[in-house]
């Protein structure tokens, strides 16, 4: 029969045995390992010192005015487009095709109609614009306006235009 070893002798000597009885076999008493439980060093620093929020920062309004000002020439740009696209078809109508006034209008027309794109554009662009400045909270009145103004110029310039062209279309 095997005899129980004895606790004076062998490494196993002042140990504990592990779970399940196994003891590691590792001797770890050299002075540069600590046998005890690792110690956390104290915390010596102190949290930050609370720094004030920054200051609060105004939006400036200027994008929305912005967006109202282009709106605005778009549609003073527009209108008088508009009466001269209404007069050149009249001239259209008073020739017929092979004439050369009938040529010269027609060319008229479609310079017209090209430059019509110049404030339709800019129209486009103050409402883009009108749209972030109302979202974002950077002149939102005036942002708002630019909106309204950029939806409702081109319904009001198509009813001036039918106005102006009823003589051609013979309405009455």
């Amino acid at each position: 029969m095997s005899q129980p070893p004895n606790p004076q002798s062998g490494p196993d000597f002042g140990r504990r045995p592990s779970a399940g009885g196994f003891t590691p076999q590792n001797d770890y008493s050299h002075p540069d390992f600590p046998t005890g439980p690792v110690q956390q060093p104290a915390r010596t620093m102190q949290p930050p010192a609370p720094t004030p929020p920054p200051p609060a920062r105004r939006n400036s309004p200027a994008l929305g005015i912005v967006a109202l000002f282009l709106v605005a020439i778009a549609v003073v740009i527009h209108t008088p487009l508009v009466f001269q696209t209404s007069t050149t078809f009249h001239t259209i109508e008073q020739y017929s095709y092979g004439d050369p006034e009938y040529t010269q209008a027609n060319n008229s027309i479609w310079t017209i109609l090209a430059l019509q794109l110049i404030p339709a554009g800019l129209g486009l662009v103050g409402l883009v614009l009108g749209i972030i400045a109302a979202a974002s909270r950077r002149g939102t009145m005036p942002g708002v306006i630019a909106i309204i103004l950029s939806v409702l110029a081109p319904i009001v310039l198509l009813l001036v235009f039918l106005v102006s062209i009823q003589g051609l279309l013979d309405l009455t």
